[in-house]
């Protein structure tokens, strides 16, 4: 399977799913990889959009990945937006300028503008911010990390996730989800296996976690390393049986290693399972080169 299609299908995916978005430059079938266990690479996908930050009512983002103008009510949204950028403006109460931002943000994440919702919730933030408050922005800066269009942007916004997330694990290091969301922003960083070893400490604390399972499965896909990957998907599906994600992903791994019997299987509880065209599709066009 070629690069540029692998490319597409984690794409796909991961505006289907909301999944994590991990480096999507794959290695082609048959090439040699690293033997180092699930070595990452850098998320460039999208490294030539431009790095703009303007957050005007156009916001100055290309957006076309996140499908917002075909959500239901997005018109309405943006209304909602406009009101609520007027108040924030106009308000003289910081305490009330913090209200509004944060509205801002859950409306931007509506809108799947993840960028934007980040930008608010930083401005949603008061003096003395509880823990919980810097795990959501925290969280809204993972999101933007995660569809980044750009490396500067992705190392910009990981670098932020970090700061947030763990100044809230201070406070509650028993957060594994958390602690796998900062581990993953080292992968676009010049110390990508630091994440590996932080994934690592996470299924030593709870083999079960799901995220972090996710994770490290993911990073193998994309190491070509899809023996590694079969056994984490797999065991995610043990962990979590309805996880479609992991059904895909260990379809793809069994794809690659020639598994055509246990490939078919998973492609085809995914076509059963998933009520998405394009996954359906993408699912059934495996099955048809497995036949």
């Amino acid at each position: 399977m070629s690069r540029s299609r692998l490319t597409l299908i984690a794409s796909t995916l991961i505006l289907t799913f909301a999944i994590y978005s991990l480096p999507r430059v794959l290695k082609k079938s048959g090439e040699p990889v690293s033997s180092k266990e699930e070595q990452p690479t850098e998320n460039v996908a999208n490294a030539d959009r431009h790095e703009g930050h303007d957050h005007s009512d156009h916001e100055g983002h290309d957006h076309s990945h996140d499908h917002a103008h075909n959500m239901e009510g997005a018109e309405e949204l943006h209304a909602v937006i406009v009101s609520l950028k007027e108040k924030w403006e106009n308000s003289e109460m910081l305490e009330k300028k913090h209200i509004f931002a944060d509205s801002l943000a859950g409306v931007y994440k509506r809108l799947n503008q993840f960028d934007s919702a980040a930008f608010f919730a930083e401005l949603s933030l008061p003096d003395e911010p509880s823990a919980l408050k810097l795990k959501s922005v925290g969280e809204y800066c993972y999101e933007a990390f995660q569809f980044a269009p750009s490396r500067a942007a992705a190392a910009d916004w990981g670098e932020k996730t970090r700061n947030y997330l763990a100044a809230y694990l201070k406070e509650n290091p028993g957060d594994l989800t958390s602690k796998t969301h900062l581990a993953m922003t080292y992968v676009s960083t010049d110390q990508p296996m630091t994440a590996i070893m932080e994934l690592r400490e996470v299924l030593a604390q709870d083999p079960d976690q799901a995220d972090a399972l996710f994770a490290m499965g993911m990073l193998s896909v994309q190491s070509g390393q899809y023996d590694k990957a079969s056994e984490r998907f797999k065991h995610l599906t043990e962990v979590d049986p309805q996880h479609l994600q992991a059904h895909f992903y260990l379809g793809l791994s069994y794809f690659e290693l020639g598994k055509k019997s246990k490939a078919k299987s998973a492609f085809e509880w995914v076509v059963a399972n998933s009520n998405d065209p394009v996954v359906q599709a993408t699912a059934g066009d495996y099955l048809e080169q497995l036949q």
